[in-house]
């Protein structure tokens, strides 16, 4: 299943529930490629499939500092904190 199907039906699932999105963090560290000039990019995929606003989304980046496989360009390590606001309440 492609990244943005399975975002958007994570996204479908807390919808069902109830929930939506109030802001989402993404956090990647990648030795390589350099990731800075693919985050507007990134914000645009993000806010299409999930229908917000890019406001609402953060993504930043590192390189690691060479410290880890991940810092030495041996992987990429990203981490995401969805904060979601109850709508039935």
């Amino acid at each position: 299943m492609p990244g943005n199907k399975l975002l958007e039906h994570a996204f479908n699932c807390i919808k069902n529930l109830g929930y939506e999105i109030n802001n989402l963090t993404v956090m990647i560290t990648a030795g390589q490629p350099k990731i800075s000039k693919y985050i507007d990019s990134m914000k645009q995929n993000i806010s299409k499939s999930l229908d917000i606003d890019t406001i609402y989304i953060g993504i930043g980046a590192t390189t690691g500092e060479r410290l880890s496989e991940v810092g030495r360009g041996e992987g990429i390590e990203v981490l995401a904190m969805v904060y979601l606001k109850n709508t039935k309440i």
